[in-house]
């Protein structure tokens, strides 16, 4: 695959598959609560039965990875004449089977309409259709995949047309077997915050619901050497946001630990290759967060570019405290007079939001401005302060090439 494409499929295949991941609920009565600490948190409560656990499980070795993917200019823009979503299954299976065929492991997950959605304060003022979008998970010897990869992506355009399509999908050998934690021991692992990514900043209290054993899956065109099973523990944290938390199962975790990306550059990991400097020095743009030091009520930040050129997209994840302050909105950025429209945007859990932004087609902008402007609510109390913290920055030119940049983050007192 073009490497340059494989930048902006990236961003795309986020915004296509952002948050497909599914929870099962027990219907089965409820044991009393366990609780202990985690990260900062008041509690984690456990309110679901401890499954039993198998002596070993088998891990594998990724053989390789297909990985696949075509983005159109028309991704993005207004799709006025969209097939129903019933329709849409079809020409999405049609399609994947003229490109590989559909594993024999992957089950459909949803299929859904999206929307660019304008408002005037909290009034939508206009909404108008930009895709229809199908996705399939991964089922591996009768569990869920648990992690971001192993997907196919179809987004499907005016009259039918596929407008992007993105294949994820590792292709595995018998490797060995793991001897296994038993589920208290995975919970003794889970309250010292040896989770599969590292935790970072107090959390709030998670209310973990299902507890089930799975195979961790990285993100896609990330460099994955097995497939090591998991035990996930799947909740909702106060504000009803879900939580997933995955802590390795073997008995002796694998080394090293996947990160969740926090202040590393998706060009610092060893699966995605940047452009390669010359002699001269790169020259970064800034990115930095532009927030209030003192907050009360309610406030916005931007998230600010210095002298950028050709910009056409991008991405990046923000933390914070959730105590201490909560996001209820993102709106479009503006560089140079021109208005960056949001691709898409929601809650990776209840301290963390994706943003995804693209102008229009392969159009770029240049100049100064702000990409995002995000509006938050203040929760804590007086003296209470927050890191706005950026992770996994992604801007991309008209020509496909990642933009380098350095970040600032932000700290807010209440």
């Amino acid at each position: 695959m073009n490497k340059k494409l494989g930048i902006l499929l990236f961003v795309g295949v986020i915004a296509v598959a952002l948050f497909s991941y599914g929870m099962t609920q027990m219907d089965d009565p409820q044991p009393p609560p366990v609780k202990f600490g985690l990260g900062g948190s008041d509690s984690v409560v456990i309110k679901t039965e401890l499954p039993e656990a198998p002596e070993t499980m088998p891990y594998y070795r990724v053989v390789y990875e297909d990985c696949f993917g075509e983005m159109s200019p028309e991704f993005g823009r207004v799709q006025e004449f969209l097939p129903s979503e019933e329709e849409a299954v079809r020409i999405a299976e049609e399609y994947i089977e003229s490109h590989g065929g559909m594993p024999d492991d992957a089950v459909f997950g949803n299929v859904s309409t999206g929307y660019r959605t304008h408002y005037k304060g909290d009034e939508v003022v206009e909404k108008k259709p930009v895709r229809i979008s199908v996705g399939y998970h991964r089922v591996f010897n009768g569990m869920s995949v648990a992690g971001p990869g192993d997907v196919i992506a179809v987004v499907i355009g005016n009259n039918g047309t596929i407008i992007f399509f993105r294949k994820s999908w590792r292709h595995l050998e018998y490797a060995g077997e793991r001897e296994i934690l038993t589920a208290s021991e995975a919970v003794e692992r889970l309250q010292r915050g040896d989770t599969v990514y590292k935790l970072s900043g107090p959390i709030d209290t998670i209310e973990v619901n299902n507890i089930f054993l799975s195979y961790y899956s990285e993100v896609p065109d990330v460099k994955q050497d097995f497939y090591e099973p998991v035990w996930v523990f799947d909740g909702k944290d106060s504000y009803g946001y879900d939580v997933t938390l995955p802590v390795w199962a073997g008995v002796v975790p694998p080394k090293p630990t996947p990160s969740d990306d926090t202040g590393v550059r998706l060009t610092d990991r060893d699966d995605v290759i940047a452009p390669t400097p010359s002699d001269d020095a790169v020259i970064s743009v800034p990115v930095s967060v532009n927030a209030p030091e003192s907050i009360s009520g309610t406030f916005d930040v931007t998230i600010d570019v210095k002298d950028i050129a050709s910009m056409n997209s991008g991405q990046f994840d923000l933390s914070f405290n959730s105590s201490v302050v909560n996001v209820t909105g993102v709106s479009a950025g503006k560089i140079g007079g021109t208005t960056v429209p949001i691709l898409g945007w929601g809650f990776m859990d209840a301290r963390k939001i994706r943003v995804l932004f693209k102008l229009d087609g392969l159009d770029g902008v240049s100049g100064s401005g702000y990409v995002a402007r995000i509006d938050f609510e203040t929760r804590g109390s007086k003296g209470d302060s927050c890191v706005l913290s950026m992770s996994g920055v992604l801007l991309v030119d008209i020509e496909a090439e990642e933009i380098p940049v350095r970040w600032t983050d932000a700290e807010v007192t209440v």
